[in-house]
């Protein structure tokens, strides 16, 4: 019996510990309110650098809950880069660019359907570059959910051990200035990178490459809910280096291009601007065979937000 007694006490004290300690992290997360959740306490964080670095998703699916627009940016780091302010004045509309650097298209669908829950879209605009449109490996995750069900279920936002590691973050560098944060380390070297991206980067999107077939159904439903809604849906195929347009042939894949292009053009409108071209031939004028500079990226706003094509190309018009 007493030994028995013993282990009761030894529960209840381990409960109550566990308790205490989630009741310290929800309490400390609470306050620091990485992701602005409730906004209680103003702490002087700066946590448009330190949140955003540390998950920009997660960042921008909460400022879209607070501040809904009706215009919204989707796709991977090559929409993530384009500035919000110059798509505004091009537009002369409010924007929310919702495209996630290293994201993946089912993500961006994803988003799509939380953007549209939250208000009446008014306009979807879609990068798709071919390396984006994919089958996902099951390793894959989809951080949309995770994000929503943080702003659904705040106990698990509170309590996460993600969301610890960034209160800790914003309150060290609040402290000390030092971000304690994950860095990738990129080669600083021009060259060094170009190759490493044209090799084994492109190497893990092209090599087994599987055509989306799942993800095309769900991105011609979103097509249809657009049309349901009233929203003009664009999709847009931003400009890549010839360099990494000629691995579609090393890799032998010129049929799934062919088909993806087709695929786009009776999705939706589409506005192409990767194929050899005065952009796409001029190195200088990438930063890297997957992403043009900021002047490109300028123009390419301007093209893609005052429908005054030059260098795009407009593919189809949708069903």
């Amino acid at each position: 019996m007493g030994n028995d007694a013993d282990y009761r006490k030894f529960l209840i004290a381990f409960a109550a510990v566990l308790a205490t300690l989630a009741a310290v992290v929800g309490v400390f997360n609470y306050v620091v309110d990485p992701y602005n959740l409730n906004g209680r306490f103003d702490l002087g964080l700066d946590k448009a650098r330190i949140s955003y670095g540390a998950n920009h998703l997660l960042y921008k699916i909460a400022e879209f809950d607070r501040k809904p627009r009706p215009n919204i940016i989707l796709g991977d780091s090559r929409m993530n880069y384009l500035k919000t302010e110059k798509v505004e004045a091009a537009a002369r509309a409010p924007y929310s660019n919702l495209a996630y650097g290293g994201g993946m298209i089912k993500e961006a669908i994803d988003t799509y359907w939380f953007a549209s829950r939250r208000t009446h879209l008014k306009n979807a605009v879609f990068g798709v570059n071919m390396t984006f449109y994919r089958e996902n490996l099951k390793s894959e995750k989809n951080h949309v959910g995770e994000a929503e069900s943080f702003l659904k279920f705040k106990i698990n936002y509170y309590l996460s051990s993600l969301i610890t590691k960034v209160s800790v973050y914003n309150i060290v560098y609040k402290l000390t200035g030092r971000y304690i944060g994950p860095v990738v380390a990129i080669p600083r070297d021009r060259e060094k990178l170009w190759a490493l991206q044209l090799g084994n980067y492109t190497k893990g999107f092209y090599s087994g490459y599987r055509y989306p077939h799942a993800l095309r159904a769900r991105l011609e439903e979103m097509a249809r809910d657009c049309e349901r809604r009233g929203t003009r849906l664009i999709l847009v195929i931003p400009p890549t280096h010839v360099d990494l347009q000629r691995k579609i042939t090393e890799y032998h894949l010129e049929r799934e291009y062919a088909m993806y292009k087709r695929d786009l053009a009776r999705i939706a409108p589409v506005i192409d601007f990767d194929y050899p071209n005065e952009w796409t031939r001029n190195k200088k004028l990438f930063e890297d065979p997957y992403h043009c500079n900021e002047s490109i990226r300028e123009k390419m706003i301007k093209e893609v937000w005052t429908g005054n094509l030059r260098v795009g190309r407009l593919l189809g018009g949708g069903k």
